[in-house]
């Protein structure tokens, strides 16, 4: 990729949001402490952390009244080698509020339309996806897996590779345990994470939430994703208690928010194999 096209890239995205009324906000990408995940390990500098996303300065500002806010900029994640990963990339978050889960996702289907066409949308539920596309025949090892370990099997191997064959597939009510910082609510009796996935020619570009605003809830994620950070043999993270704070006073009503992936983006709109094609 030439460096006017990405370049091009840069802007059009820029001009997108700024022409809906976001700000661009630029945050540190090094914080003394972190957004624990369980599976996503920080690169630890001088007694801190590099930034994973952009996610919890970005929600400090909006419950301080910074309104619709975007952030399009570099993020990193430890040993993520491959040819969709690096362990530094380019990420494009942004949160909207006084919205809906509705309103928010064909926003987000008309940026992605920039780079990809008009294409039909095609909405599916977890246990949906995981009834329509996992084999009746399975590997006999799967047998041996933890519940956890067999939907992430199942999900990579079979679900992933499957969605967004021309089309835009929406992935919704993901397993309550899988909430992160989502809602979770009551959907036919079991209770789901309220978060949505976007995936387009097998790749999965844009993870969206309905933002809890709940600082002990919070708190009790990054808690638990710390056990099991444990369990793995993963050193534990420091909790952000700057965020926690701030998550106190909560976020604006119906606050919506995503992170895309903006070189996968790139990688499908010049049919590249490596994300090594599409960046500097």
């Amino acid at each position: 990729m030439s460096v006017k096209t990405r370049s091009d890239a840069l802007t059009k995205t820029r001009n997108f949001f700024l022409s809906k009324g976001y700000l661009e906000v630029d945050v540190p990408a090094w914080n003394e402490a972190a957004s624990v995940d369980a599976y996503i390990d920080l690169m630890e500098v001088e007694g801190g952390y590099l930034h994973s996303s952009p996610e919890l300065r970005m929600k400090d500002l909006l419950c301080n009244g910074s309104g619709d806010i975007f952030f399009l900029g570099h993020v990193f994640r430890k040993e993520e080698e491959g040819s969709r990963h690096k362990e530094e990339f380019t990420m494009l978050e942004y949160y909207k509020t006084n919205t809906t889960e509705k309103a928010f996702v064909e926003e987000v289907i008309e940026f992605l339309s920039l780079f990809l066409g008009k294409r039909k949308t095609e909405t599916l539920t977890y246990d949906e996806a995981l009834e329509k596309y996992t084999p009746k025949k399975l590997p006999p090892e799967i047998t041996t897996y933890t519940e956890e370990e067999k939907r992430h099997y199942l999900f990579g191997h079979f679900v992933e590779p499957s969605l967004g064959k021309e089309c835009f597939s929406i992935l919704t009510d993901f397993p309550a345990e899988e909430a992160s910082l989502a809602k979770t609510a009551l959907v036919n009796g079991k209770e789901v994470a309220k978060r949505f996935e976007i995936f387009v020619d097998g790749y999965e570009l844009g993870n969206g939430f309905d933002e809890l605003s709940c600082a002990k809830t919070a708190r009790n994620r990054f808690e638990e994703a710390n056990k099991k950070r444990t369990e793995l043999r993963k050193p534990p993270y420091k909790i952000d208690e700057t965020f926690l704070s701030n998550l106190e006073k909560g976020l604006p009503p119906n606050t919506f928010g995503i992170a895309i992936g903006f070189d996968r983006l790139l990688m499908i709109t010049e049919k590249a194999t490596h994300i090594s094609e599409v960046t500097y």
